[in-house]
């Protein structure tokens, strides 16, 4: 019996039956042989031993009342993946119906039973001495080469969507388990064995998931109960404030302090402080909120683009593009933009804490500065980290719903006591709660530390400022032998497979999120604050020829920064481990220097303030 690469698809997604008449195909044999296709199937899962009873028992009726066209086995067969168009391009998901599938229910005397839907992933092996070929999108060149060529071609590319993966939807019954499900294809691919090359199935317990309704435990009663209350709180302070708003009484008129504390729940008073801009800008600050403004467009962009992306395609060839273009490279490096708010940060507490210790003339209380600092970011931080370990997960369903969402909440309730005491960069790295919360960590850490460096640099500032330099140049050095030693990547390299899931990257957990390793840009913040006090004080004029060597300079030198991390993008030019050490632990230093010339430029006056 001569096997067929037809009769392998075929058998193997029994879903894929696109014809109205149930009818024959080939199957084992000559063009003569034919075998009713649905009976084989039957005799299959008869004679299968892997399967649980209960599972059997169901599945040999779903496929009886769908040769009989009953409305539930049908309803089970149009809500699976049928054999959809765009393989080769890239499209490898197919997620059929799953409201279809879930809504299915069978009263039955083996037991009632519903509509699992299941996600199986397939995976074309190539021969044992298949010799891959390169890329064969040229039609007029390798027009004559073989389908599983271009398959295989993209093997071990990151930047391409793996093509010999296949991602297809089964509505099977409710009794029936993702182990069921491997069972039974790999009883079809054993049967079904093609000589060119193999197929492997694998079916993820979540991505097999029942829709059930979720119960609520006492962790969300809580929750729960708490924005009931914080929302009740915030009524009657708005109402408080409204009343008193009509009787014209202003703020002098609340002496006592449980007044005061109440209002601070008020919407309209919140409301009224966020879009309130102020017209104080004596020292030309206003700058640092035109950088954040932007900083911050381009990180949600940024963010935006990374859940769609990492989502299952229809194009993915438009986004494979991208990574061998230089005009996406601004979206693809975007990743430094993030030292811009680090060394925002060392600024402002240079530069605010200099002028208050010079008004001041004499110290700080460092605790209660560390204490205004944690207070301003945990609650707002514990609320949002309690919506992840409680209700989140029971806001939607769906076949990505369990893989995305419930494992972000398992992560959270495993690891959310690291993120609120602020050593989630550092501990339980695997399980970190919520990805891009190890910023904060960072910025807690490094903020304690440069209020004992300007403390440092406002009592001694030539012995701080020493100081100062030497760390930065062991902040870069060690970057530098982190990404040597360990043979890390230079940049954090945004393909598709590293977008589904950073928090298993090995980059980002070992040179991405380390608070000493995010050092640099902080450091060269509390310089450039210091800088800056030094001008206010002594009153500095540029020159025209400084003002325009330094923009000319800071263009280049963040152009420069940008746009060279396409070089770690194309996979022709060669890079070595030296290579890319030495680019990871600069290029924080030359971004940073960049923005510092920017913020004192600008505030200045030296470059315009209107647009920032």
């Amino acid at each position: 019996m001569r096997p067929a690469c037809l009769t392998v698809v075929t058998l193997l997604f029994c879903n894929n039956v696109t014809a109205i008449k149930l009818g024959y195909v080939p199957f084992f044999g000559n063009d003569n042989e034919n075998v009713e296709f649905f009976d084989a199937i039957e005799v299959l899962i008869k004679s299968s031993d892997s399967l649980n009873p209960i599972c059997k028992n169901h599945t040999l009726l779903y496929l009886k009342d769908l040769k009989s066209f009953r409305i539930w086995a049908s309803d089970m067969f149009d809500a699976s993946t049928k054999f959809s168009s765009g393989r080769l391009y890239g499209e490898t998901y197919d997620f059929g119906n799953y409201d279809e599938c879930i809504e299915v229910v069978v009263p039955n005397e083996y037991g009632e039973f519903t509509g699992r839907p299941c996600l199986a992933k397939f995976t074309v092996e190539p021969p044992k001495k298949y010799k891959k070929k390169k890329h064969l999108s040229d039609y007029r060149k390798f027009y004559n080469q073989s389908m599983l060529d271009q398959i295989f071609s993209h093997l071990g590319d990151p930047s391409r969507v793996p093509r010999n993966e296949f991602y297809y939807t089964y509505c099977i019954p409710s009794s029936c388990t993702n182990e069921d499900l491997q069972n039974i294809l790999d009883d079809f691919l054993d049967l079904n064995t093609v000589n060119q090359f193999k197929i492997k199935a694998e079916v993820n317990k979540i991505t097999c998931q029942l829709s059930i309704k979720h119960d609520f435990i006492g962790g969300d009663f809580a929750f729960l109960a708490f924005v009931v209350g914080l929302l009740g709180l915030i009524l009657i302070a708005s109402f408080y404030d409204f009343i008193n708003k009509l009787r014209s009484k202003d703020d002098s008129t609340y002496t006592y302090r449980y007044q005061k504390l109440l209002l601070c729940f008020s919407f309209p008073r919140n409301l009224r402080k966020l879009v309130t801009i102020k017209n104080d800008d004596k020292d030309g600050l206003s700058c640092i909120g035109g950088l954040k403004a932007i900083t911050m467009a381009l990180i949600i962009l940024g963010h935006g683009l990374m859940f769609i992306i990492s989502s299952p395609m229809q194009n993915p060839i438009f986004v494979e593009n991208m990574y061998s273009r230089m005009t996406t490279v601004v979206l693809l490096n975007g990743p430094v933009v993030v030292d811009t708010f680090f060394l925002i940060s060392g600024f402002l507490t240079s530069y605010l804490m200099l002028l208050k210790l010079h008004k001041r003339n004499r110290g700080i209380n460092i605790f209660l500065l560390y204490i205004h600092r944690i207070l301003r970011l945990t609650p707002s931080y514990a609320f949002i980290i309690a919506f992840y370990c409680t209700v989140f997960s029971k806001l939607g369903s769906g076949l990505f719903w369990h893989k995305k969402i419930v494992v972000e909440q398992e992560r959270c309730q495993a690891s959310w006591w690291a993120n609120l005491l602020y050593i989630n960069n550092y501990i339980k790295k695997d399980e970190i709660c919520m990805f891009q919360s190890w910023y904060l960590s960072c910025e807690i850490h490094l903020f304690m530390v440069s209020v004992l460096l300007v403390l440092f640099l406002w009592k001694k500032p030539r012995k701080a400022i020493i100081t100062i330099s030497t760390t930065l140049i062991v902040s870069i050095t060690a970057v530098f032998l982190t990404v040597y030693i360990y043979d890390e990547e230079a940049i954090l390299l945004l393909y598709v497979h590293f977008l589904k899931d950073p928090v298993l990257n090995s980059t980002y957990k070992s040179v991405y999120i380390p608070s000493h390793l995010r050092l640099t840009p902080y450091l060269i913040g509390i310089l450039v604050g210091y800088l800056r006090y030094k001008i206010k004080k002594h009153n500095y004029k540029m020159s025209r020829l400084v003002c325009t060597t330094g923009w000319f300079i800071c263009m280049v030198v963040m152009l420069t920064t940008m746009y060279s991390g396409y070089v770690f993008y194309n996979q022709e030019i060669p890079k070595s481990i030296i290579f890319n050490a030495v680019y990871s632990s600069m290029y924080h230093l030359t971004w940073g220097a960049s923005i510092s010339w920017i913020i004192i430029a600008v505030s200045c006056g030296y470059g315009g303030n209107s647009f920032l």
